[in-house]
């Protein structure tokens, strides 16, 4: 890795979800609190963080403070079928809100606390 998380790039693309949020603190939160989550790295200024990187396996994604941009953004995931079945344990037992809608597939929507959006496939696709 090198300066602030940022990967190696080789001949592959690398990509991360980038999520405008009110407050980082209360979206990290949600995301590590609730989903599991980790803090990769974080940018504060004057003693408060702006900006913040929240991963679970490979999959990033960046928590930016910009007001202008609050929850308009949403990602489609795939999950193997243990990572869904842990995924809809812990929406069950942490009371995690969720609803199920159809996108072209059967999915989850969950919504951060500033509507933006994840969107989980019940069903293989790939």
């Amino acid at each position: 890795m090198t300066k602030a998380g940022t990967p190696r790039i080789s001949e592959k693309w690398y990509a991360r979800a980038v999520f405008s949020v009110a407050d980082v603190g209360e979206s990290l939160g949600y995301y590590r609190d609730l989903l599991g989550f980790e803090q990769s790295w974080k940018h504060e200024e004057n003693g408060r963080t702006t900006v913040t990187q929240v991963n679970k396996g490979e999959f990033e994604i960046i928590l930016t403070e910009d007001l202008d941009r609050v929850g308009q953004a949403r990602v489609f995931i795939a999950l193997d079928a243990t990572e869904l079945e842990k995924l809809q344990q812990a929406i069950s037992t942490r009371q995690i809100p969720s609803e199920p809608i159809h996108w072209g597939y059967r999915l989850i929507r969950l919504r951060d606390p500033d509507g933006n959006e994840l969107l989980v496939s019940l069903e293989n696709c790939a």
